[in-house]
């Protein structure tokens, strides 16, 4: 039987041509345009100055250095996407451990962390090698992108407990994005600063990590211009390095 094409909904898959095995299965199809509703415009962005310790590394050998090579690692590999080029969608909010649907099994993902996004519409898996990825490893993201109906989507990570104080990832902007724009919160809901991590095309990926003394309770990731934004390979916990320091070292 013929597989159906169409172009799905609102979202980085939108700027793809997929053909569809089931409502929920989404298959490597042919790359085109990103949707209009998107921006192509970059906008004005104003960032925070870190405060409270809070420092930005560029690469995961500086995150390593700072924060050491031993924390959780999610790799969002656990779930029903296996085969390279494959894709999931309408994962339901929030992603995490609990998760209980045709993405993820409840345990498929490391405890510790939720997925959401500002739009509550559902979250996307694209496999190893998808072409909307094209480079190995499994990306998440909101299935939404900002658009004039759904304004200022954004990714959001929130982390369950409280000595969160290093955070890695690869991000990808996705529709014609170059640029993330990552904020930082504490469990105050105090904006810690924020920073713009930068590809050279979209769909290609840059990393974000950081520390800080100060717990972190959230980061929100946007892009600029708007379409979306995926995650890769999720480090966080406590930053071993400040631990190993404050509690065995001698002054």
């Amino acid at each position: 039987m013929m597989k159906i094409e169409r172009l799905v909904r609102l979202g980085y898959l939108s700027c793809a041509t997929l053909m569809l095995a089931s409502p929920s299965t989404l298959l490597a199809g042919n790359i085109v345009d990103c949707p209009t509703q998107a921006s192509s415009i970059p906008t004005k962005v104003t960032h925070a100055a870190p405060r409270g310790g809070l420092v930005f590394l560029s690469s995961l050998a500086d995150f390593e250095q700072a924060a050491g090579s031993e924390l959780p690692l999610e790799t969002f590999t656990g779930g029903s996407v296996t085969e390279p080029g494959d894709g999931e969608g309408d994962c339901v909010e929030p992603v995490g451990a609990q998760s209980d649907d045709q993405c993820y099994s409840p345990g498929d993902l490391i405890e510790g962390f939720e997925l959401t996004s500002t739009s509550g519409g559902g979250y996307v898996v694209l496999g190893d090698d998808h072409p909307q990825v094209g480079q190995q490893g499994l990306a998440v993201g909101p299935m939404e992108i900002t658009t004039p109906e759904h304004a200022n989507i954004a990714t959001i990570i929130t982390f369950d407990e409280d000595d969160v104080t290093a955070v890695a990832m690869d991000v990808i902007p996705g529709c014609n994005g170059l640029n993330v724009i990552a904020r930082v919160y504490d469990h105050q809901d105090n904006l810690l600063g924020s920073t713009t991590i930068s590809v050279d095309a979209s769909w290609h990926s840059g990393f974000l990590g950081l520390v800080t003394p100060t717990p972190v309770r959230r980061v929100e990731l946007a892009t600029n211009p708007s379409g979306g934004q995926l995650i890769q390979d999720l480090r966080f916990g406590p930053n071993m390095d400040w631990l190993f320091r404050d509690r065995f070292e001698t002054p």
